[in-house]
């Protein structure tokens, strides 16, 4: 069994659900099973670089893998695999605006996330009278929402 180093691209070559075609950038060392393929990237690809352009290849991984009993990929496949290469500083770039979309999408949804469980603790706080409407803590949790105006006075 090798270790491979943090900056290895791994991508899972096996499974039914959404874990088959997924790609990861090791973060430390680490050991991997047969069930994911180790990629290293040498000098002329970035690992987040090609992570990115596994992402976007996603659907297409595992539509063009081995279909049957138990669909996967395999290093033959993988190994044939092509891709465009720009230049070390482009490809930086391109992470780094890939990246910062990134973030920005994980900031939404957690923003979203947290708006979904104040809707769901004053849905059954306001609707089983735990709360009112007038309760402090409704417009203090309320406050930065944009609220119709008050006709309950």
């Amino acid at each position: 069994m090798s270790v491979h180093p943090p900056g290895t691209v791994l991508l899972a070559m096996y499974g039914q659900g959404k874990t088959r075609g997924r790609a990861a950038v090791l973060g430390i060392s680490a050991c991997t099973s047969q069930n994911a393929a180790a990629i290293a990237c040498g000098e002329k690809i970035l690992p987040d670089y090609l992570w990115h352009d596994l992402r976007r290849r996603y659907q297409e991984l595992r539509q063009d893998g081995i279909q049957g009993h138990l669909s996967h990929l395999n290093l033959a496949f993988v190994r044939r695999f092509e891709m465009k290469i720009p230049s070390l500083d482009e490809q930086r770039r391109i992470v780094e605006i890939l990246s910062a979309i990134d973030a920005k999408i994980d900031a939404e949804r957690r923003r979203l996330a947290a708006l979904e469980d104040l809707y769901r603790t004053l849905l059954h706080g306001l609707m089983t009278g735990a709360l009112r409407v007038d309760d402090p803590a409704v417009a203090r949790e309320t406050a930065q929402l944009s609220l119709p105006a008050n006709p309950v006075e």
